[in-house]
């Protein structure tokens, strides 16, 4: 997970960062954002429970694209929560691992 965060983080820095292969440096920038939603309300029952539509899609792409910067942080932010919380997480299995080595060590003893 601490991987998946890094390699997001040096993704999302591309956008912006100058490429300094050509004679004209580049700047990285967003290529493609899609977006693809759907919505579930259910009228009555037996009625349509699914909906999308293609065109609000594209407005939320576009609004995305247009506020990556500030968007791209937040994802990096909630990544950044998630992998400290999964870390912390992992502490009461860490904790029964090293008992059973210390209790095993004791045996050998």
């Amino acid at each position: 997970m601490k991987r998946k965060l890094a390699n997001a983080t040096e993704y999302a820095a591309k956008v912006g960062k100058r490429e300094h292969f050509d004679r004209e440096p580049n700047i990285g920038r967003l290529h493609e954002c899609s977006v693809k939603t759907k919505i579930c309300w259910q009228g009555s029952p037996g009625a349509q429970n699914y909906w999308d539509d293609a065109d609000f899609d594209k407005a939320l792409g576009v609004v995305i694209r247009d506020r990556f910067k500030e968007l791209g942080a937040e994802a990096l932010a909630l990544m950044d929560r998630e992998y400290k919380r999964a870390f912390i997480a992992e502490k009461d299995e860490l904790l029964a691992k090293l008992a059973a080595i210390e209790a095993l060590e004791q045996e050998q003893a």
